[in-house]
């Protein structure tokens, strides 16, 4: 089976011209550089590519070296499939996908575990976040837990993401552009800034 990325773009090589948007985003500890996150998104009319890879190393109590991809695709504004795959220290650790099927819902299959997820269609889901405000929306996807994830606007422009494991993840906007995520980590906080903005140490 034909992977969604490549069958993207084919559609793109054979009809015309795209529009793309990259977010890259420094992740800082403690006032130190320790990884990045970049952020893409691919579109032609109305379907769009979201891509999003990260890199951290750094030590806390021991050293961790951890790498994430996220790939998405939309079409109409409804989530299509996507994939995520983590590895620490070099190793596989976490792999999912999800397919959606407009009579059925969503075919989710994490680390080998499957599920329905009924829906008639996600229209947000946690790798657009980097790329949209989600003014109006109270739960976001996540293609990572597959499930819905509950967003708090704590003020203008500050979102507060709850996690499955009961940690928050903070989303600042600015004119709608995500400017900063600040990563509420098992053993520390993470300040994902865009690049090129002056370090933020930890308060």
């Amino acid at each position: 089976m034909k992977h969604p990325f490549f069958l993207f773009l084919l559609y793109l090589m054979t009809n015309g011209p795209l529009a793309g948007q990259t977010m890259v985003y420094e992740i800082w500890k403690d006032g130190k550089l320790v990884g990045e996150h970049n952020a893409q998104r691919i579109c032609h009319g109305d379907t769009c590519l979201y891509l999003f890879k990260s890199k951290i190393n750094m030590r806390i109590i021991i050293s961790i070296n951890a790498t994430s991809q996220l790939q998405s695709s939309y079409k109409g504004g409804i989530l299509q499939d996507g994939f995520v795959r983590v590895w620490r220290e070099g190793k596989l650790r976490e792999s999912g996908y999800l397919k959606y099927d407009e009579g059925y819902g969503y075919f989710v299959d994490l680390d080998g575990r499957s599920k329905i997820f009924y829906s008639k269609g996600i229209r947000f889901s946690v790798v657009m976040l980097y790329h949209n405000e989600p003014k109006g929306y109270t739960h976001v996807f996540s293609e990572r837990y597959g499930k819905w994830l509950e967003l708090t606007k704590v003020s203008e422009g500050v979102y507060e993401l709850d996690l499955p494991m009961g940690n928050k993840n903070i989303y600042t906007y600015k004119d709608g552009k995500c400017v900063s995520v600040e990563i509420d980590h098992a053993l520390t906080t993470l300040i994902c800034k865009l690049k090129g903005a002056p370090p933020v140490a930890k308060e």
